[in-house]
């Protein structure tokens, strides 16, 4: 099931853009909730989409589940930049390089 949910989502992504690919996320999660590289990705599209407040649910969300991702603490610490905020985020970014 995996499988043929991230081919969807890929194929989203390069065909439609961020709007299905968030789409093909939100059911993904509907199906495995605990998915954690869904939550990445979906925090990146809603990141994407400008919806920050968003991105950071979903990101803290995966990083709950998985605490020594650095791919999402590199993601959420970006996020969190651009959102100007600059402790938080160099906490997150400082939480990367460690794992």
């Amino acid at each position: 099931m995996r499988r043929s949910t991230t081919t969807s989502v890929l194929l989203s992504r390069t065909r439609g853009g961020r709007k299905p690919a968030a789409t093909s996320y939100r059911r993904a999660l509907a199906i495995e909730p605990d998915y954690v590289d869904a939550l990445a990705n979906l925090g990146n599209a809603y990141r994407d989409l400008g919806q920050f407040d968003q991105a950071v649910v979903h990101f803290q969300r995966a990083l709950a589940l998985d605490p020594n991702h650095v791919a999402i603490h590199n993601c959420l610490g970006v996020t969190l930049r651009g959102m100007g905020a600059l402790d938080e985020a160099i906490h997150h970014y400082q939480q990367a390089p460690r794992r």
